[in-house]
C-alpha cells in the first residue's frame, strides 16, 4: 500500500507525510517517485514553494542518487532544491560539504539553492572559511553572490571585519563589482532590504560602519538615481539603528552630517526610511543640535546662517522646526561680541529662521534678548521684522491681477451691452444670438468658471436677466421648425463639421434635465438628433448629466433592437461611404455589452457594402463581428474576402488571423510553414483572438491552440520582460500569447486537450518544452479532481468491514486487486495452473477459452462480495463485452486480447472506451487485459503483433503493459487500466 501511495503522490507523501519513518526501501521508492515526477512535471512545486522537509531521504543509501541530482545544474530545479533543503540538519551534509560548496560558488546556481546549500554547510565550516567565502563572493559580481555575502553576514552575526561588511553592501547596490559580460539593455532594479544585517551588527561598530559607508558613497559616482537611493537608504538604516541603540552620541555629529548629504540627494524615494530617520532624529536634541553647529562651524554655505538653513532643512536638521533648537543657537550666540559684524548677521538670520506669522516665540525672543543686549540698530531690524515692506514681485503680480481682473470686466459689460441689444432673437433662441450662451452654459469658455453650475456661470457673464432670456432661448430653439435634421448631422460628422445648432440643442436638453421637466412633450426628431450629438462628442458636458441625458434619450428614440439598428445606421454609415481613418461609435459597437449586439447584426453587411475602409475600421467592424458572437457571419465575409484576394501583405495576414479563428478546417493546408515565412503573423492573430493584452479570448477550440503554439514556439523563445519596456511586439509579448494559449488548453478537462498536450510534449525540446510538461500535469489533476466522487460514509463502512463494493471506483479496485493475485498465482504456484492456458503440443489456447479460465480463477473470490461475473456481456449499440463485473446497477467491462489478435495494441481505446465506456452503468471505467504467451513459433498463428509505430516487440510482460499504457490517452488513462497476464511460464 505505502509503495502505491508513494509513487501516485510523492510530493503529496513529502507535503503531508512523515518522511523520517520511512524505511531505506520506501525512502528509495519516494526518491525515484519524486524524480519521475520532475520529469514529468518539471516545475512541480510551483503551487507549493514553502519548505518541505526531506530528511528523510538522507540517509546513505542514497548519498549517491543525491549528489548527482544536486551537483548537476542541469538536473530539475525543484527536484535539487529539495534535495538541498533537505540536506540541512542531518549528517549527510557533512559527506556531501564539497558538492555543497561547489553549488553555494557557481554563479549559473539559482539564488535559493546557493542560499540553501550555505545553510546546509553552515555547521561543517569555520569561521575562516566563511570570512574567505563572503569576500570571493563579494567579489564574484551579479545580485546574487552579493545577496548570499551579506546573508551569510547576518548568519554569522556580523563576525567580520567592518570592511567587509561595507564591501558587501555597496557590491550589493552594483556600484562596486559586477558580473561579467555585462548585460545589456535596461535591468530590473532589485529592491533592497538591510534591515537584518543592520540588526546583526553590534552597537558599538555602527558609528565605523557609516563613516566607512559615507567614505564609500561619496568617493563613488551617482551612475543612476536607483544606486543612490539604495545607498540612501544605506546610510539612513545606519543612522537610525546608531540612533535606537545609543550609539550617536554628539560625537557622531561630523559623521551624521555626511550620512544626511548622501540622504539629502534621493529624499524623494525611499521615503519610509526617511521618515524614520527625520522622526528618530527629532527625538534625540543632544545629536541633532551638535549636527546643527557642526554645520554652522565647518560648512556654512555662502557664510550665511540663512542660506544654511536650506540644507539643514534638506538634511532633516532644520533650526527652525523647533523652538528649542533656535534656543540653543541663540544662547551659543550670545556668548560672542554683540558688536561683532558677522556674529550681529548671524543673529539677524536666526530671527528671520525663527519669526512666524505671530514674530519670535517668546522662548525664542528671550534668547534673542540675551544677544541684542538692547542694541538700537538690532531693535529697529525686529521692527522691520514686524511690519514688512511688500516684495517687489509680489507688487507686480498684484498689478497683473488687478489689469486682468478690469480687462474681464470691460468684457462682461461689453457682452452684456451687445445681447441687451438683441434680447428678442435670444429669448427667440435665433443662432446668431443664443450660440455663444449655449457655449458658456456648457463650459466651453476659459474665461468662465468652470466649477459652478451652468446658469450661475451664465449669470456671471451676462447678469440674471439676460441669463433668464438665455434659458428661454434654449427652450425656443428645440421647438424651431429650422433645425438640421438627424440625418444632416450626421453627413456633417462624416465631414468633420458640427452644426451651431448643436450648442443650444444640448443645452436646453440639459436644463430641462435639470429643472425635472423631462423630454416627453419634445418631438421626435429633435431627440433623435440630440442622441447623435450626445454620442458624437460627450467632452462638452459633464459626465454624470451626459450618461442621465443620453439614458433619458435612449429609452424613448431607441427602446427596440430594430431602432437601436436604424439609429446606428443613421449615426455611422455617412462616415463609412466617406472612407473616414476614424469612425465615431464603431468602437461603442464592438466593447459596449450594450451595444455589441447591435454591431454583430450590422457590421457583416457594413464590411459587404463597404470594401475598401481604412484598415482600422474595417478591424474594428471585424470586432464588432468577433465579440458580438456572430462568427457565422464572420465566416461568410472571410470567404468573400479570400476569392476576392487583398491589397498587401497587412491584409493578408489580417484577414489571414480571421481565417484561423472561423475557418480554421479551410485554410488549415495553406498555413503549413507560416510561422517560419511570416513570424510576425503571431502579432495577427494574438490581435485578432485577444480582447485586450492579457485579457480575455475569444472563442478557440483545442486544434487552433495547439496549431499556434506548434507554429511559433520555436519563432518566438521564452522571454521575459526584465526592467521596463515599450510597445506590444516585443519578444516578451509573444511569450506571453503563447502562455495564454498553453492555459487555454490546460482549462479543458477533455480527451482532446490531454492529447493535444502529449502532442507537444513529443515535439523537439525547447524553451516551451518544461512549461507544456508542467501545464500538461496541471490539466491531468484538474481532470482527476473533476472525476472524484467522494466516498459516501456508508460506502466508507462496508470498505472499512471489507464489505462489498459501494461505487465503481471500488469494484474496479476490487477486481484489478483479485486479478493481480491471479496474475501471480499463473506466474508461480505449486498447482501449476498456467497449464490450462496452453494445449498439450505446447501451442496458447484460444482467446475465449483463456478468458473462460480466467473468469474461473476469479470468480469464486469476488462472490463473497456479492459480485456477479458475466460473459459476453451487453453493451449499447448490439456491442458484447468479452466480461463484465456487476453489482447492483453498477457493471465494469473487461476487454479481453490475446496478444496475437490483430487489434491487440489499440483494443483499449478503439473497443473498450469508444464501444463499452458508453454504458451507464460502467461510469467510464473500464479494465484492458491481454494475454502474453511471449515469444511463440510463427506457424502456431499466436505470435503478438508488431507494433503499429515500429518499435521494437516488448521482451516482457511488463514491458508490454508499459507500451499499451502509452497509447491510451493520458486524460483517459485513470480510468482504463491495463492489466497484462504473464503465461509465457510452461513455453519451455
Amino acid at each position: 500500500m505505502a509503495e502505491r501511495v508513494i509513487a501516485k503522490d510523492p510530493y503529496g507523501v513529502l507535503r503531508y507525510g512523515e518522511t523520517a519513518a520511512l524505511t531505506p526501501k520506501l525512502a528509495d521508492c519516494l526518491f525515484e517517485a519524486l524524480r519521475l515526477l520532475s520529469e514529468n512535471d518539471p516545475y512541480f512545486r510551483a503551487a507549493d514553494w514553502d519548505s518541505k522537509t526531506a530528511a528523510g531521504l538522507m540517509i546513505p543509501a542514497l548519498k549517491h542518487k543525491i549528489d548527482s541530482i544536486i551537483s548537476s545544474a542541469d538536473s530539475n530545479l525543484h527536484l535539487r532544491s529539495l534535495l538541498i533543503e533537505g540536506l540541512q540538519s542531518t549528517s549527510l551534509a557533512a559527506e556531501l560539504a564539497g558538492t555543497l560548496e561547489a553549488i553555494l560558488l557557481s554563479p549559473k546556481r539559482f539564488y535559493r539553492e546557493r542560499d540553501d546549500a550555505a545553510e546546509a554547510l553552515l555547521p561543517h565550516r569555520d569561521k575562516a572559511w566563511w570570512q574567505a567565502t563572503i569576500a570571493i563572493l563579494t567579489d564574484q559580481g551579479g545580485d546574487d553572490a552579493s545577496r548570499l555575502a551579506l546573508r551569510l553576514i547576518e548568519r554569522m552575526d556580523a563576525d567580520v571585519s567592518d570592511g567587509q561588511i561595507v564591501g558587501a553592501f555597496f557590491a550589493d547596490i552594483g556600484l562596486t563589482s559586477c558580473q561579467l559580460p555585462r548585460a545589456t539593455g535596461r535591468g530590473v532594479h532589485r529592491l533592497r532590504f538591510y534591515d537584518r544585517v543592520l540588526n546583526a551588527i553590534p552597537s558599538e561598530r555602527l558609528a565605523n560602519v557609516l563613516d566607512l559607508s559615507v567614505d564609500y558613497a561619496e568617493q563613488l559616482l551617482d551612475h543612476d538615481w536607483e544606486s543612490a537611493a539604495d545607498v540612501s537608504s544605506l546610510v539612513a538604516g545606519l543612522l537610525i539603528r546608531a540612533i535606537d541603540k545609543c550609539a550617536a552620541g554628539p560625537l557622531l555629529a561630523p559623521a551624521a552630517w555626511r550620512a544626511l548629504g548622501i540622504i539629502e540627494k534621493t529624499q524623494r524615494y525611499h521615503r519610509d526610511y526617511i521618515n524614520q530617520l527625520a522622526q528618530r532624529l527629532e527625538g534625540h536634541d543632544a545629536l541633532r543640535q551638535a549636527i546643527q553647529m557642526h554645520a554652522l562651524a565647518n560648512d556654512r554655505r555662502d557664510n550665511s546662517i540663512f542660506v544654511t538653513e536650506l540644507f539643514l532643512q534638506r538634511r532633516l536638521v532644520s533650526l527652525g522646526t523647533k523652538t528649542i533648537d533656535l534656543v540653543h543657537a541663540f544662547n551659543r550666540l550670545s556668548q560672542g561680541n554683540t558688536h561683532d559684524p558677522t556674529l550681529r548677521q548671524d543673529w539677524k538670520d536666526l530671527v528671520s529662521i525663527g519669526w512666524g506669522k505671530d514674530g519670535l516665540d517668546p522662548d525664542v525672543f528671550a534668547a534673542a534678548e540675551a544677544f541684542r543686549r538692547d542694541d538700537a540698530e538690532l531693535a529697529d531690524f525686529l521692527a522691520e521684522r514686524a511690519n514688512p515692506q511688500k516684495p517687489a514681485w509680489q507688487i507686480e503680480n498684484e498689478k497683473e491681477a488687478e489689469k486682468r481682473e478690469r480687462k474681464l470686466k470691460i468684457e462682461f459689460q461689453n457682452a452684456r451691452r451687445r445681447f441687451g441689444k438683441i434680447r428678442d432673437d435670444l429669448r427667440a433662441g435665433n443662432l446668431g444670438a443664443i450660440v455663444p450662451p449655449a457655449k458658456a452654459y456648457l463650459g466651453l469658455f476659459g474665461d468662465l468658471p468652470s466649477k459652478i453650475a451652468p446658469g450661475e456661470r451664465l449669470a456671471e457673464w451676462l447678469g440674471p436677466k439676460l441669463r433668464d432670456d438665455a434659458l428661454v432661448g434654449f427652450e425656443a430653439v428645440l421647438h424651431r421648425s429650422d433645425l438640421p435634421t438627424a440625418a444632416e448631422i450626421a453627413e456633417g460628422f462624416a465631414r468633420n463639421t458640427v452644426y451651431n445648432y448643436s450648442y443650444p440643442i444640448m443645452a436646453g436638453l440639459h436644463e430641462r434635465m435639470r429643472s425635472g421637466k423631462g423630454l416627453a412633450d419634445l418631438s421626435t426628431p429633435l431627440k433623435l438628433a440630440a442622441l447623435l450629438i450626445s454620442h458624437h462628442d460627450p467632452s462638452w458636458e459633464d459626465e454624470t448629466e451626459r450618461q442621465q441625458l443620453r439614458s433619458a434619450l435612449e429609452s424613448e428614440i431607441i427602446p427596440t433592437s430594430q431602432d437601436r439598428q436604424s439609429f446606428a445606421r443613421l449615426w455611422i454609415e455617412p462616415s463609412l461611404a466617406a472612407g473616414k481613418e476614424h469612425v465615431d461609435g464603431l468602437y461603442m459597437l464592438a466593447r459596449d455589452p450594450e451595444w455589441q449586439a447591435t454591431g454583430a447584426a450590422l457590421a457583416a453587411e457594413w464590411l459587404t457594402d463597404f470594401p475598401q475602409l481604412p484598415e482600422k475600421v474595417e478591424a474594428l467592424l471585424v470586432d464588432c463581428l468577433a465579440f458580438g458572437g456572430a462568427l457565422g457571419a464572420l465566416r461568410e465575409v472571410a470567404e468573400a474576402r479570400a476569392k476576392a484576394g487583398h491589397v498587401n501583405i497587412e491584409r493578408v495576414l489580417c484577414w489571414l488571423a480571421i481565417d484561423v479563428l472561423v475557418r480554421f478546417d479551410a485554410v488549415l493546408p495553406d498555413l503549413n510553414g507560416i510561422g517560419a515565412r511570416h513570424p510576425e503573423f503571431i502579432w495577427f492573430l494574438r490581435d485578432r483572438l485577444l480582447f485586450e493584452r492579457r485579457g480575455g479570448m475569444l472563442p478557440l477550440t483545442i486544434a487552433q491552440a495547439e496549431w499556434i503554439i506548434t507554429e511559433f514556439r520555436q519563432k518566438w523563445p521564452y522571454a521575459v520582460l526584465e526592467g521596463s519596456g515599450s510597445g506590444d511586439r516585443n519578444d516578451y509579448d509573444a511569450t506571453d500569447f503563447l502562455r495564454t494559449l498553453i492555459n487555454r488548453i490546460a482549462d479543458d478537462t477533455s480527451i482532446e486537450a490531454g492529447d493535444a498536450f502529449q502532442r507537444l510534449i513529443g515535439s523537439p525540446d525547447d524553451s516551451y518544452s518544461k512549461l507544456i510538461r508542467h501545464m500538461a500535469a496541471e490539466q491531468r489533476q484538474k481532470c482527476a479532481e473533476e472525476n472524484f466522487s467522494p466516498i459516501a460514509p456508508g460506502e466508507l463502512a462496508m470498505l472499512l468491514d471489507d464489505g462489498p463494493p459501494g461505487n465503481i471506483e471500488d469494484l474496479k479496485a476490487l477486481v484489478l486487486e483479485e486479478m493481480d493475485v491471479t496474475r501471480r498465482r499463473l506466474i508461480g504456484d505449486d498447482l501449476d495452473p498456467v497449464v490450462d492456458f496452453w494445449t498439450d503440443n505446447r501451442v496458447p489456447r484460444g482467446e475465449n477459452r483463456c478468458r473462460d479460465r480466467l473468469a474461473e480463477m476469479l470468480c469464486p473470490e469476488l462472490k463473497p462480495y456479492d459480485i456477479q461475473r458475466i460473459t459476453e456481456a451487453d453493451m449499447p449499440m448490439d456491442k458484447r463485452a468479452d466480461l463484465a463485473f456487476a453489482r447492483g446497477s453498477m457493471q465494469l467491462p473487461v476487454e479481453v486480447k490475446g496478444q496475437w489478435h490483430p487489434d491487440v495494441w489499440d483494443a483499449a481505446t478503439g473497443q473498450l472506451d469508444v464501444q463499452y465506456l458508453i454504458d451507464w452503468r460502467s461510469e467510464q471505467r473500464g479494465i484492458y487485459c491481454v494475454l502474453w504467451f511471449g515469444d511463440v513459433p510463427s506457424k502456431s498463428g499466436r505470435r503478438l503483433k508488431a507494433h503499429p509505430d515500429g518499435l521494437s516487440a516488448p521482451a516482457t510482460a511488463d514491458e508490454m503493459r508499459t507500451m499499451l499504457i502509452a497509447r491510451i490517452p493520458e486524460a483517459r488513462r485513470a480510468l482504463i487500466d491495463v492489466v497484462v497476464f504473464d503465461l509465457s511460464s510452461r513455453k519451455s
